[in-house]
């Protein structure tokens, strides 16, 4: 009778993205929650609970899927706005004076990036687009608002607003930044204005 040591692939081969169990004559992947495992058993998958559980958030409201798991977030439109016909979006009517920039919208927009993410990378493209649905191109865009200690800024480039990380996403959380984006003409002046509310869920994992 000849006994073999069992081999621990997990420490020879470290074959798991996440987690790996030592067993008899094999190994297991493990994911941590809100994730699941592949079917090539060895990576992790974030879970849309949003979608597979059909998370029911309260009044003016949206499910924010995160990596790991949800957040209903406070989407409210102002009083002086009303719903678009997607969620998270409001809009104002200019039915007097225009020549402040009107109609404006607001937009609410949620994102989830995996840890560590290096400095100076793109992470979010904006576009300002009319009622209509038109693209406007001679915008530019501005950080109104942000969570001090941020790690995105918003630069322009050709009528788009780029968020891009300032430093390395090294820590967890979620962040929020107001933009403004201003849409001009040549004759006009400001032609039409859109606000951007958008969240930015890190991941505590790099996947």
């Amino acid at each position: 009778c000849f006994l073999f040591p069992d081999i621990d692939e997990c420490q020879q081969r470290n074959p798991c993205q996440h987690e790996c169990r030592n067993t008899e004559g094999s190994f297991q992947c493990l994911c941590p929650a809100g994730y699941r495992l592949l079917p090539n058993n060895r990576n992790c998958q974030d879970i849309d609970e949003c979608v597979e559980q059909r998370i029911s958030c309260g009044t003016n409201q949206m499910c924010f899927n995160t990596r790991g798991g949800f957040q209903c977030l406070d989407t409210p439109c102002p009083a002086s706005y009303v719903k678009g016909p997607s969620p998270g979006t409001c809009y104002r009517r200019c039915l007097t004076d225009c020549s402040s920039g009107g109609p404006y919208t607001l937009q609410y927009k949620l994102l989830t990036l995996p840890y560590g993410i290096p400095p100076n990378h793109d992470v979010i493209r904006l576009s300002a687009f009319s009622e209509g649905g038109l693209l406007q191109n001679r915008t530019s865009f501005t950080a109104l608002e942000q969570d001090s200690g941020s790690p995105f800024a918003i630069r322009d480039e050709g009528g788009h607003g780029l968020i891009y990380t300032l430093r390395s996403l090294d820590t967890s959380g979620v962040y929020r930044i107001k933009v403004q984006a201003v849409t001009h003409t040549e004759q006009q002046g400001v032609r039409y204005q859109s606000v951007f509310i958008i969240y930015i869920s890190v991941s505590p994992y790099p996947y």
